[in-house]
């Protein structure tokens, strides 16, 4: 290895590839990239005897002695760097260049950051930033037991979060983005708790989402019924039928124990004239309304609604620049200087394209993309359903210099979200004929 620093990219979360200087790292040998992936999960390291009983068994004969010496080897070579493992007093540990790489370690060291935080925005950034890295579970191929200790402590942290960030978002009434983080949070464990799923059906319900708060529970039954052959609790079922014929159910505030924020302000059902009116989203959502949705899959038609949006976030937030993209759109090379934002500055649209790259968002579900990446600060946030990949995905993108996204920014994005949600929803693009534009009807359920 020369002096110079090197391009190193460690991806562990929902996904298995290190790439050193823009190429994919090729490994010798499982033993070689399990040996490495180990050393990754401690900075203080681990004795010979820790690593061979975790990459071989327990077994202690001349023969793995031998293949541990090789191994070492191996992992050295590959990575190209003599200096890569450190051994002292009888443990191996990898330089802080690797661990600083990782993008499950970067994760960890936000999610200390945001319990250290002495503000809310600063609790809301570091928590944004870490849940936004979660890609999926960890080492999805590795079957190993460190693997899976490793997989359940990680997406444990991850779901804490989201529920965290659930939290301080109901209680300054920022509704939707609670939504949205319940969730996520849900959606990457539905077993974390039933009166998580019961908290998120009265939430969509206080915010006129009936409908969606019955769809959540008939998600949630199958779900019990297909993978473990169990029901919903008589709460819940008793909490879906008071939903769904218009009965008067108790409903909490998210992670307290006083009840719903919004409806101890305003009384319930909420008046008409007490829901947030800034900025014009009925105005938005009356556009919306005038479009054709068999339509939506014609650029034309799709373009429009862009506009739309686009107008909308910018005259409420300065300096802020904002596409909309369908899921057709991110299966092929992407043009974001062409058509819709010719006027983008380069940095822009080069973070942008660079996030669009790193993060899955294909496959990852309509989690919130939050990072900063040169400069610029680009918040991805998926429009659909939360248990699938997304239909489309709203992007918006500043320089840091101007400011963060603050949480009543995240709000406005998430609530554009959901009105784009309930259009795009009644739809699913596919491409049954080949024809990449083509929207075809979901199969409704009974």
């Amino acid at each position: 290895m020369t002096g110079e620093r090197r391009r190193l990219t460690i991806k562990t979360l929902g996904q298995d590839q290190v790439v050193l200087d823009g190429q994919p790292l090729h490994w010798p040998s499982r033993a070689t990239r399990d040996l490495f992936l180990i050393l990754l999960l401690s900075p203080k390291g681990w004795t010979k005897f820790d690593l061979v009983g975790k990459i071989w068994g327990d077994e202690a004969s001349k023969e793995v002695n031998g293949n541990f010496k090789v191994t070492l080897h191996r992992l050295r070579m590959a990575l190209d760097d003599k200096s890569a493992i450190i051994e002292h007093e009888g443990r191996y540990s990898l330089s802080s260049e690797y661990l600083d790489c990782a993008d499950h370690v970067q994760m960890q060291a936000k999610f200390a950051l945001a319990r250290a935080a002495a503000t809310r925005d600063e609790r809301l950034k570091w928590l944004s930033e870490a849940i936004a890295m979660y890609g999926g579970d960890y080492l999805p191929d590795q079957i190993h037991d460190w693997a899976e200790e490793t997989r359940i402590m990680l997406r444990t942290s991850h779901v804490h979060a989201n529920f965290e960030l659930a939290s301080l978002h109901c209680a300054a009434l920022e509704c939707h983005s609670a939504i949205r983080h319940l969730a996520t949070g849900l959606a990457t464990e539905p077993l974390v708790g039933e009166h998580h799923h019961q908290t998120l059906m009265t939430c969509l319900c206080t915010l006129g989402r009936s409908d969606d708060a019955i769809s959540h529970y008939r998600y949630y039954r199958s779900f019990l019924q297909n993978e473990i052959g169990d029901t919903p609790t008589g709460a819940t079922v008793r909490l879906a039928d008071q939903i769904r014929n218009l009965e008067a159910h108790e409903s909490r505030q998210i992670g307290g124990p006083s009840g719903c924020p919004r409806r101890l302000l305003y009384g319930y059902p909420l008046p008409i004239d007490t829901s947030w009116q800034s900025p014009d989203l009925p105005a938005l959502a009356r556009e919306l309304g005038r479009g054709h949705l068999t339509e939506i899959g014609e650029a034309s038609e799709w373009g429009q609604v862009a506009a739309s949006v686009e107008r909308l976030i910018t005259a409420t937030m300065p300096g802020t620049s904002v596409i909309l993209l369908r899921r057709v759109d991110l299966s092929r090379p992407l043009d974001l200087q062409s058509g819709r934002v010719p006027a983008w500055p380069d940095e822009l649209v080069r973070a942008v394209t660079e996030t669009l790259k790193t993060v899955n968002v294909l496959t990852r579900g309509s989690r919130l993309v939050v990072q900063t990446v040169g400069g610029v600060v680009v918040l991805l946030q998926g429009i659909g359903s939360h248990t699938g990949p997304p239909d489309a995905w709203l992007g918006a993108a500043r320089l840091a210099s101007l400011s963060e996204f603050s949480s009543e920014e995240q709000e406005v994005l998430a609530r554009v979200a959901q009105l784009l949600s309930h259009m795009v929803s009644q739809a699913v693009l596919e491409n049954p004929t080949g024809r990449p534009d083509t929207l075809t009807a979901p199969n409704s359920e009974p």
